[in-house]
């Protein structure tokens, strides 16, 4: 089953779509889970849009069909695994249906296309010289992540680290980066004052005492076994990539590198910003960006064929057995 997958011919990917088409159906048959006024900004526009069963669908498939598609891209583009295959597709398909009731359209999924065209943007600068209007862009876009979510503005540092990391650092564009970051929220305020409703709290409206449910106070016992084994396999798929990173070239190696920081990036925001240790589905939903690279390299890689069949099939079993309960 995974060997398809493996391939790098087109036709995979219209298997994908197909599979992401059908593995949305419960929205139909699920009430969607409510976008959080306290930590998303237009949540009322989600939640209008959500209300709605077939735009719901539509949105949400060509969301992570887009998503999946762009990663796949990148990864392969960028060598961040060894061969041209849609595995990373796939894997983010899986990880985005593990739970039934959190197929909505969610400001996560425009925050997560954010988030990769940085990733995209950003391996550009390697060894570059001055590259002012794309680190703008990054700013840009950040930016853009940040007022829907606040907290993700956090991983500005993983883009200034990128930025001194790929290239020899000019201070401009530092500068120029910051401008991009401010001019979402300068467009923001405006909005805000011409219809009178300018505040402060209209910026910073983070609140910490109502978040998202965590999805581990409702696991069922097959939810609860999906992330035990996730959770292992993770674990020796992070070892296989740290391993195979220190094997690879330097231009890769620095491109993985910035894969395992957007890990801690992630968890850092998560747990500094919103003071919260439990997994909800938009924190989860941030992580299968590098997740699924990662499970995806090891399903790849590994030598013996058998066990990332195994894991593959695990993977797949889990996620049906929960959209039949």
């Amino acid at each position: 089953m995974l060997k398809i997958f493996k391939s790098n011919q087109p036709f995979v990917n219209v298997i994908v779509v197909l599979i992401t088409i059908a593995l949305g159906l419960p929205i139909f048959f699920t009430e969607p889970t409510v976008v959080d006024a306290n930590l998303f900004r237009f949540s009322e526009f989600f939640n209008s849009v959500n209300s709605t069963t077939w735009l719901r669908y539509i949105l949400w498939c060509i969301f992570t069909i887009g998503i999946g598609y762009y990663l796949n891209y990148i990864v392969n583009q960028y060598k961040l695994v060894n061969n041209n295959t849609h595995v990373s597709f796939i894997i983010y398909v899986v990880l985005q249906t593990l739970f039934p009731s959190a197929l909505i359209f969610s400001p996560i999924q425009i925050i997560t296309v954010f988030i990769l065209v940085i990733l995209h943007q950003s391996n550009e600068l390697y060894n570059t010289r001055k590259e002012t209007l794309k680190t703008f862009n990054l700013g840009f876009f950040m930016g853009l992540a940040a007022m829907l979510y606040l907290p993700i503005g956090f991983l500005m540092l993983l883009v200034w680290f990128i930025m001194r990391y790929y290239k020899p650092p000019y201070w401009k564009e530092y500068i120029v980066s910051l401008m991009g970051v401010f001019v979402p929220f300068v467009y923001l305020l405006a909005y805000y004052f011409i219809f009178n409703e300018f505040s402060i709290d209209k910026i910073y409206f983070i609140e910490t005492t109502e978040t998202s449910a965590p999805i581990n106070e409702s696991w069922s016992l097959n939810q609860l076994l999906f992330f035990i084994v996730m959770g292992l396999v993770f674990l020796y798929a992070l070892w296989h990539f740290v391993i195979a990173t220190q094997k690879s070239v330097v231009r890769v190696r620095k491109y993985r590198s910035v894969m395992l920081l957007l890990i801690l990036g992630i968890v850092l925001q998560h747990f500094i910003f919103l003071k919260n240790t439990t997994i909800t589905p938009d924190f989860f939903a941030l992580l299968s960006i590098p997740l699924s690279v990662i499970i995806g390299n090891l399903l790849i890689e590994i030598k013996k064929k058998w066990i990332a069949e195994t894991i593959f099939i695990i993977f797949f079993v889990l996620m049906l057995i929960n959209y039949l309960r």
